[in-house]
């Protein structure tokens, strides 16, 4: 059906998901007495083809799934149901890469990397600010992850974190999620273990650090290797850039030197409104930060792959006054620090 598609994506279409989620909703429903076949035709899916394992849904296919689902089940709780109910290696490549990793901490770096094998819009960061470490959940598109989706994701990948280490006490300091508190939290609670901040920008886990630095139980640096080959390969195509996107990104690579670059500058030059730039990009699903972050990002990882162009240069030729600001956004968009970057990209 149109709303389904192998991977990768095709270009100029909508974000779109790893069919993982739906097969496990799917899944949960059927053992719940659910009727699966209106939660299917909801969505637009037809489920005979979810058993291909490198299928990709239309995100707002998937969203009316879970929508649809949560209404005929009644269940506000539905997330961490299917994220309590998974198998292990219900992630697929992703999730066996994340085992095999040597620490939780680097376990949770191949999330980051491969990210967009789960749905092309998601952005998973690790932010680190001395004595925590947040492993950070945003969609690219505007407004904040759906409740289910949210808790499938925070749970689900909590389970694989305690699993993986053999430490099934792991209890993040915190859990952080995109909506208000609901009437009962008993059950949010008893998931993550630890207290719940509502309403927050972002979904979130919380660790000390020493938690990121616990040891898996079966680390096998040649599967992560292997599997990382694979990863790269289903990783969905960037989607064809829209004219006015184009046109604005254009612009922004011109003037990053100068380190001036901000939206109004970028209108003149255009010769529109600051306020007509944002309305067309919004309306091509961008925005400016959007955009000047891309760009930034796609040269930064370029200019670290040369071995000639030191960090401070690079810092410079991406307008920032300071390489520190650098050095915080490289790792707010990877998780990497731009010499564990260039490390990997020697290897």
């Amino acid at each position: 059906m149109s709303r389904i598609e192998t991977s990768p994506s095709s270009p100029g279409r909508g974000p779109s998901s790893a069919a993982w989620g739906l097969r496990s909703l799917l899944k949960v429903l059927e053992q719940r007495g659910a009727d699966v076949a209106a939660v299917c035709r909801a969505a637009g899916l037809d489920a005979r083809e979810l058993d291909d394992p490198d299928l990709r849904i239309d995100a707002a296919a998937t969203r009316r799934a879970w929508e649809t689902a949560v209404v005929l089940t009644g269940e506000p709780d539905l997330g961490l149901l299917v994220a309590g109910a998974q198998p292990a290696g219900a992630f697929d490549l992703l999730e066996y890469a994340f085992r095999a990793s040597p620490t939780l901490g680097r376990a949770f770096e191949q999330l980051v990397r491969y990210r967009r094998v789960v749905r092309d819009d998601l952005e998973v960061a690790l932010v680190d600010d001395g004595a925590r470490v947040s492993v950070v959940f945003t969609l690219g598109q505007p407004g904040p992850l759906l409740r289910q989706q949210a808790n499938y994701f925070l749970f689900g990948w909590l389970r694989i974190a305690r699993d993986a280490t053999g430490r099934g006490d792991i209890v993040p300091l915190e859990t952080r999620v995109p909506y208000p508190a609901p009437e009962r939290v008993l059950g949010i609670e008893r998931a993550f273990g630890g207290p719940v901040v509502y309403e927050c920008p972002e979904a979130a886990l919380v660790f000390d650090r020493d938690t990121m630095g616990l040891r898996t139980t079966r680390p096998d640096p040649g599967l992560v290797r292997v599997l990382g080959q694979r990863l790269r390969r289903l990783e969905p195509a960037t989607a064809v850039e829209r004219p006015f996107a184009a046109a604005v990104r254009a612009r922004v690579e011109d003037d990053l030197p100068s380190g001036e670059v901000t939206a109004a500058r970028v209108a003149a030059e255009l010769e529109t409104s600051a306020r007509t730039l944002d309305r067309r990009l919004a309306a091509e699903g961008t925005s400016f930060r959007a955009v000047l972050d891309g760009v930034r990002r796609e040269l930064a990882e370029r200019h670290l792959r040369d071995p000639g162009v030191s960090p401070g240069e690079i810092a410079f030729l991406l307008g920032y006054s300071e390489s520190s600001a650098f050095h915080r956004s490289f790792k707010r968009w990877t998780g990497l620090t731009p010499r564990e970057f260039r490390r990997g990209a020697e290897a």
